[in-house]
């Protein structure tokens, strides 16, 4: 429940980015969505305590996500050829997803350090918690940093659609 509006969130801000897309460079909307996520997840590690304090920084890091996600699918069918569109954004949902799961071991490895079992159960400190969301914060900020090196695109309007197999 806490986490629901965040959920919301993001799905609003990756439609409306998606739109903003038409307009804008998707490099400096997957950018400030970096930045966004990098500042919410680093408000997340001094402030967790709360529902309320986990909902404010959630909704920070929520538009971020929600940029993040529409802007990447953008850039890739941007610049790969019509015939490999859906190979580009298949290979980035790959290497998507396996970051995502090494991060979050990494999260829960650093987490667990300073935590205790408890008749079979894991419970985390709070430093552990507030290392997880700085290594979350630090990974952002590194791929808020990468997007300077993505070359400049083509317009979304001039970008040729590949078609879906019959």
């Amino acid at each position: 429940m806490v986490t629901a509006p965040v959920s919301v969130v993001v799905v609003v801000s990756a439609v409306g980015a998606g739109i903003l897309a038409r307009r804008v460079d998707p490099r400096l909307l997957l950018g400030a969505g970096g930045v966004l996520t990098t500042i919410g997840y680093g408000i997340g590690a001094e402030f967790h305590h709360t529902a309320g304090q986990i909902v404010s920084w959630g909704l920070i890091s929520g538009i971020g996500m929600g940029m993040v996600i529409s802007s990447v699918p953008i850039l890739i069918i941007s610049a790969v050829s019509p015939q490999e569109q859906a190979l580009g954004n298949g290979a980035q949902n790959m290497v998507q997803g396996t970051a995502q799961v090494v991060i979050s071991q990494l999260v829960f490895v650093l987490m667990a350090k300073d935590g205790k079992v408890m008749h079979g159960t894991q419970f985390y400190s709070d430093s552990g918690f507030s290392t997880g969301f700085r290594l979350v914060s630090g990974c952002c900020a590194a791929g808020a940093l990468l997007v300077l090196l993505i070359p400049k695109a083509k317009k979304l309007d001039e970008v040729e659609a590949g078609q879906t197999a019959s």
